[in-house]
């Protein structure tokens, strides 16, 4: 997922685009080439959250409204940092 928030499509800085959860799998899919859950997106979503490198708003976003809830997401410099010594290791 950080790979992929790391492209142009998912700017630092506003306007950016609002999307649901399908569309990110969707996009997530198509990036790694194999079908991904919304329940392991969202998984993944809030503890890339947690740890700081990535940003939504709405900044809270519940398990229970996810399928309806349009929302922006970009990853924050620390991510970002984080994705290139990630990247550098391997």
């Amino acid at each position: 997922m950080m790979k992929l928030l790391a492209s142009k499509h998912f700017p630092l800085h506003p306007p950016r685009r609002k999307l649901k959860l399908d569309k990110l799998c969707q996009a997530i899919g198509k990036v790694t080439g194999t079908e991904t859950s919304s329940d392991a997106v969202f998984d993944n979503l809030t503890e890339l959250k947690g740890r700081g490198y990535v940003n939504t708003e709405p900044k809270i976003i519940l398990r229970d409204e996810i399928d309806t809830c349009e929302f922006e997401i970009w990853l924050t410099p620390l991510g970002r940092s984080e994705l290139m010594k990630k990247l550098q290791a391997s």
